[in-house]
């Protein structure tokens, strides 16, 4: 993950544990929003399996600019979503597109002028949503073509329906730039792909969706290997597999609990 200019090797960072697969296949979709395809992933599984790690990794180890969000999903709003995103690029590049999408963008979302001086000079009134919104959508576009985007937003059916339909409205403007939205969501939460809020990216065929499963037994020593206890006898692997079926934070609280009490 980037949030600067410093140069990143991802091939020299090692792997997620038991998620090799995942990762390489978040790589390959993060590969065609740098090159012009604008993606949005979002990563669905159960509580606990990993959703958020694999987020956090898949971003450490892109060489785009990650961006997320601070606020809890609930409390978060459209003008925080929006800093959230916009306001670390404002603070970075002091020309970072057309004055009038400044104007606009703080017009509609008045924090923005916080981080920048010619927002700072936006007019009073705030314009339609549409064309605050294409504001927003063209400067992101600009500073991904100097570095491409990676935007993240974890638990995404926590947030409110209008942060999720800003969300979607935001991607679809941003379908030719080079820009990622990478979110998570948990399987209890209902799909994705019935969202009503996220419909129009499921009509233009803009959301994919990628299913994180629980580990297989050999995924789950390998966490156990490079995070726990790489002492642990192999045959007790497969009890461990079964009791916590492959959930990645089931098996880590286990090992604890277990180590906790003096039996490991």
């Amino acid at each position: 993950m980037r949030t600067g200019p410093a140069e990143t090797t991802p091939a020299a960072r090692p792997a997620l544990p038991g998620r090799r697969a995942e990762l390489e296949l978040l790589e390959r979709e993060l590969a065609r929003a740098r090159d012009g395809e604008a993606r949005f992933i979002v990563l669905v599984g159960e509580a606990g399996v990993g959703k958020t790690r694999l987020l956090r990794e898949a971003a450490r180890r892109s060489d785009m600019v990650a961006l997320g969000l601070h606020l809890p999903p609930e409390r978060l709003g459209p003008e925080d979503l929006i800093e959230g995103w916009l306001a670390p690029l404002l603070r970075q590049r002091r020309r970072l597109a057309e004055p009038r999408d400044l104007y606009l963008a703080a017009a509609a979302y008045p924090r923005l002028a916080d981080f920048h001086p010619v927002a700072g000079a936006a007019p009073a009134a705030p314009p339609p949503p549409v064309r605050a919104l294409a504001a927003v959508a063209r400067l992101l576009a600009h500073a991904a073509e100097r570095q491409a985007l990676l935007l993240l937003a974890d638990d995404l059916p926590r947030y409110g329906p209008e942060v999720r339909a800003l969300i979607a409205e935001l991607a679809a403007a941003l379908a030719g730039a080079r820009v990622a939205f990478l979110a998570t969501a948990r399987l209890e939460s209902g799909d994705p792909l019935d969202d009503r809020a996220l419909r129009p990216l499921v009509e233009h065929h803009l959301l994919r969706r990628i299913e994180v499963r629980p580990l297989d037994e050999a995924g789950l020593g390998e966490l156990v290997a490079a995070e726990l206890d790489p002492g642990i006898a192999p045959s007790l692997l497969p009890w461990l597999h079964a009791k916590s079926r492959g959930n990645a934070l089931f098996a880590v609280e286990l090992i604890r609990a277990l180590q906790g009490q003096g039996i490991l």
